[in-house]
Protein backbone atom coordinates (compact mmCIF):
# COMPACT_ATOMS: atom_id res chain seq x y z
CA UNK A 1 0.00 0.00 0.00
CA UNK A 2 1.15 3.55 -0.86
CA UNK A 3 1.97 5.45 1.89
CA UNK A 4 1.78 9.10 0.86
CA UNK A 5 -0.45 10.17 -1.89
CA UNK A 6 0.50 13.12 -4.46
CA UNK A 7 -1.99 15.19 -6.99
CA UNK A 8 -2.57 13.67 -9.99
CA UNK A 9 -4.74 14.99 -13.43
CA UNK A 10 -6.14 18.33 -12.91
CA UNK A 11 -3.22 19.39 -10.37
CA UNK A 12 -0.03 18.47 -10.09
CA UNK A 13 0.49 19.88 -6.46
CA UNK A 14 1.06 17.15 -3.54
CA UNK A 15 -0.26 19.89 -1.19
CA UNK A 16 -3.48 20.75 -1.69
CA UNK A 17 -3.29 24.00 0.35
CA UNK A 18 -0.97 25.46 -2.25
CA UNK A 19 -4.36 27.17 -3.92
CA UNK A 20 -6.04 23.71 -5.35
CA UNK A 21 -9.22 24.69 -3.41
CA UNK A 22 -8.51 28.37 -4.23
CA UNK A 23 -8.15 27.38 -8.16
CA UNK A 24 -11.65 25.29 -7.99
CA UNK A 25 -13.46 27.66 -6.17
CA UNK A 26 -12.18 30.40 -8.82
CA UNK A 27 -13.24 28.53 -11.60
CA UNK A 28 -16.66 28.37 -10.47
CA UNK A 29 -17.07 31.58 -9.83
CA UNK A 30 -15.77 32.78 -13.37
CA UNK A 31 -18.28 29.78 -14.43
CA UNK A 32 -21.10 31.62 -12.98
CA UNK A 33 -20.10 35.11 -13.44
CA UNK A 34 -19.09 34.58 -17.47
CA UNK A 35 -22.81 32.82 -17.73
CA UNK A 36 -21.20 29.15 -18.47
CA UNK A 37 -19.11 30.88 -21.39
CA UNK A 38 -15.95 29.67 -21.26
CA UNK A 39 -12.81 27.44 -21.55
CA UNK A 40 -10.83 26.44 -19.03
CA UNK A 41 -7.37 25.15 -18.29
CA UNK A 42 -5.82 24.35 -14.76
CA UNK A 43 -2.25 24.05 -13.98
CA UNK A 44 -0.33 24.79 -17.16
CA UNK A 45 3.06 25.45 -17.22
CA UNK A 46 4.02 28.08 -20.34
CA UNK A 47 7.75 30.07 -21.05
CA UNK A 48 8.56 33.12 -20.85
CA UNK A 49 11.95 34.23 -22.33
CA UNK A 50 13.12 31.04 -22.32
CA UNK A 51 12.08 30.39 -18.70
CA UNK A 52 9.79 27.73 -17.48
CA UNK A 53 7.18 28.61 -15.70
CA UNK A 54 3.76 27.52 -13.69
CA UNK A 55 0.65 29.48 -14.23
CA UNK A 56 -2.43 28.08 -11.54
CA UNK A 57 -5.16 28.65 -13.99
CA UNK A 58 -6.38 30.30 -17.50
CA UNK A 59 -10.10 30.98 -19.23
CA UNK A 60 -10.78 32.00 -22.30
CA UNK A 61 -14.14 33.82 -22.95
CA UNK A 62 -15.66 34.67 -25.50
CA UNK A 63 -19.35 35.61 -26.48
CA UNK A 64 -21.16 35.54 -29.74
CA UNK A 65 -19.55 38.48 -32.14
CA UNK A 66 -17.61 39.81 -29.33
CA UNK A 67 -13.96 39.58 -28.36
CA UNK A 68 -11.79 37.01 -26.56
CA UNK A 69 -10.72 37.73 -23.69
CA UNK A 70 -8.13 35.70 -21.76
CA UNK A 71 -7.79 35.37 -17.85
CA UNK A 72 -4.74 34.05 -15.80
CA UNK A 73 -5.11 32.91 -12.64
CA UNK A 74 -2.28 32.59 -9.28
CA UNK A 75 -4.47 31.28 -6.36
CA UNK A 76 -3.36 31.16 -2.91
CA UNK A 77 -4.81 29.71 0.55
CA UNK A 78 -3.67 32.18 2.62
CA UNK A 79 -0.08 33.03 2.08
CA UNK A 80 0.87 36.23 0.12
CA UNK A 81 3.17 36.02 -3.13
CA UNK A 82 6.48 35.68 -3.17
CA UNK A 83 9.20 37.99 -5.34
CA UNK A 84 9.60 35.22 -7.69
CA UNK A 85 5.53 34.96 -8.13
CA UNK A 86 5.72 38.80 -8.95
CA UNK A 87 8.03 38.89 -11.07
CA UNK A 88 6.78 36.00 -13.51
CA UNK A 89 3.13 37.62 -13.58
CA UNK A 90 4.43 40.95 -14.10
CA UNK A 91 5.97 39.82 -16.73
CA UNK A 92 3.10 37.99 -18.24
CA UNK A 93 0.82 40.40 -18.24
CA UNK A 94 3.25 42.59 -19.49
CA UNK A 95 3.75 40.33 -22.84
CA UNK A 96 0.25 39.07 -23.03
CA UNK A 97 -1.86 41.91 -22.47
CA UNK A 98 -4.29 39.27 -20.63
CA UNK A 99 -6.22 39.86 -17.09
CA UNK A 100 -3.97 38.21 -14.03
CA UNK A 101 -6.47 37.25 -11.73
CA UNK A 102 -5.34 37.01 -8.21
CA UNK A 103 -7.61 34.40 -5.53
CA UNK A 104 -7.00 34.13 -2.49
CA UNK A 105 -8.78 31.88 0.68
CA UNK A 106 -8.20 35.01 2.85
CA UNK A 107 -10.61 38.02 3.67
CA UNK A 108 -8.20 40.22 2.48
CA UNK A 109 -4.92 40.74 0.32
CA UNK A 110 -1.62 41.58 2.30
CA UNK A 111 -0.42 45.11 2.49
CA UNK A 112 2.23 43.87 0.71
CA UNK A 113 0.55 42.46 -2.37
CA UNK A 114 -1.94 45.25 -2.74
CA UNK A 115 0.77 47.75 -3.15
CA UNK A 116 2.19 45.20 -5.47
CA UNK A 117 -1.44 45.14 -7.52
CA UNK A 118 -0.93 48.70 -7.48
CA UNK A 119 2.37 48.61 -9.43
CA UNK A 120 0.81 46.55 -11.62
CA UNK A 121 -2.36 48.50 -12.52
CA UNK A 122 0.19 51.66 -13.04
CA UNK A 123 2.10 50.01 -15.10
CA UNK A 124 -0.64 48.91 -17.97
CA UNK A 125 -1.24 45.11 -16.47
CA UNK A 126 -5.17 44.06 -16.06
CA UNK A 127 -6.08 42.77 -12.42
CA UNK A 128 -8.62 40.95 -10.91
CA UNK A 129 -8.95 40.72 -7.40
CA UNK A 130 -10.57 38.42 -5.73
CA UNK A 131 -10.92 37.50 -2.08
CA UNK A 132 -12.79 34.38 0.37
CA UNK A 133 -15.94 36.26 0.13
CA UNK A 134 -16.40 36.65 -3.64
CA UNK A 135 -15.07 32.83 -4.43
CA UNK A 136 -17.20 31.04 -1.62
CA UNK A 137 -20.33 33.26 -3.07
CA UNK A 138 -23.27 30.97 -3.49
CA UNK A 139 -25.04 30.87 -6.63
CA UNK A 140 -28.02 33.04 -5.87
CA UNK A 141 -25.75 35.26 -3.96
CA UNK A 142 -23.35 36.15 -7.02
CA UNK A 143 -26.30 36.56 -9.13
CA UNK A 144 -27.65 39.14 -6.72
CA UNK A 145 -24.00 40.30 -6.17
CA UNK A 146 -24.16 41.07 -10.64
CA UNK A 147 -27.35 42.51 -9.96
CA UNK A 148 -25.97 45.26 -6.97
CA UNK A 149 -23.03 46.28 -9.38
CA UNK A 150 -23.98 47.62 -12.13
CA UNK A 151 -21.75 47.07 -14.96
CA UNK A 152 -21.73 50.59 -16.10
CA UNK A 153 -19.17 51.98 -18.38
CA UNK A 154 -17.54 48.41 -18.85
CA UNK A 155 -17.39 46.68 -22.16
CA UNK A 156 -17.01 43.34 -20.85
CA UNK A 157 -17.48 41.13 -17.53
CA UNK A 158 -13.71 40.45 -16.88
CA UNK A 159 -13.49 44.41 -17.45
CA UNK A 160 -16.29 45.46 -15.14
CA UNK A 161 -14.99 42.58 -12.69
CA UNK A 162 -11.25 44.14 -13.10
CA UNK A 163 -12.65 48.42 -11.82
CA UNK A 164 -15.34 46.74 -9.23
CA UNK A 165 -12.11 44.60 -7.55
CA UNK A 166 -10.15 47.30 -7.69
CA UNK A 167 -12.76 49.93 -6.10
CA UNK A 168 -13.54 47.36 -3.51
CA UNK A 169 -10.10 46.09 -2.52
CA UNK A 170 -7.29 49.11 -3.06
CA UNK A 171 -9.54 51.43 -2.24
CA UNK A 172 -11.62 54.22 -3.39
CA UNK A 173 -8.73 56.47 -3.15
CA UNK A 174 -6.81 54.53 -6.17
CA UNK A 175 -9.95 54.10 -8.21
CA UNK A 176 -11.09 57.67 -8.03
CA UNK A 177 -6.77 58.87 -8.89
CA UNK A 178 -6.98 56.31 -12.00
CA UNK A 179 -10.43 57.71 -13.00
CA UNK A 180 -12.48 53.60 -12.00
CA UNK A 181 -15.99 53.99 -11.61
CA UNK A 182 -18.67 51.54 -12.57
Amino acid sequence: MCSALASDGLFRSANKRDGNITVLLALNFFNHVLDHDLRYAPSFDYKIEGKQNEMDFGIISTRMFRDVETIFGESKSGTSLSDDERTKLKIFGEKTGSYICFCTLSKDFSDADKDYFRELYDGGVKIILLTKALLEMDYFDLLKYKLDNNPGRSKTTPDWLMRLSIINILGAEFAKKHHIWL
